[in-house]
């Protein structure tokens, strides 16, 4: 957002409110999944109910790094028993592997360790980042910027099958 609004930047990707008095440009949501120990029992479910994390051992992302969560359980008066924090998602997905409590992490993120030996579901409610490109000006943005947007919305459109932004 900083880079944005002082003219470092010409367009950037992030998460929507980016903070910035800009243009947004919505992209794809992202949803948020709670990562689980191996060993829990989930008994066939096919989402985590949110109230689960209410005083559970947790294992956070600092608050500057993911206010995307933060929001969610507070907006839900989840409080967590945060026992570790972290802000390398690897270490996270690795404390949650040994059983050192839970976690939520986004897909996108979680799909760089299926190979982990952990649980990932969805949360119940359904629960998302909006991911998308943020410039200080759509109108007066550079032709490059221009193609660099339409063919991000192209791989978006490619990947997610056109329905998501």
């Amino acid at each position: 957002a900083e880079g944005i609004e002082n003219g470092l930047l010409d367009v950037g990707l992030g998460c929507f409110p980016t903070g910035a008095e800009a243009d947004w440009i919505p992209l794809f949501d992202d949803c948020l999944m709670a990562v689980i120990p191996p060993e829990s029992d989930v008994g066939g479910l096919r989402a985590f109910p949110i109230e689960s994390f209410d005083r559970a051992p947790f294992i956070a992302l600092p608050e500057t790094y993911d206010l995307e969560v933060q929001t969610v359980l507070q907006k839900n008066h989840i409080r967590p028993d945060v026992k570790f924090s972290s802000t390398d998602d690897y270490t996270i997905v690795a404390m949650v592997e040994q059983g050192l409590g839970y976690s939520i992490l986004p897909q996108l993120v979680m799909q760089c360790y299926r190979h982990r030996n952990v649980q990932t579901l969805p949360l119940e409610p359904y629960c998302a980042r909006r991911l998308g490109i943020v410039l200080p000006s759509l109108k007066s943005a550079s032709p490059a910027t221009k193609k660099f947007i339409q063919y991000a919305r192209a791989i978006i459109d490619a990947e997610t099958g056109g329905g998501n932004g």
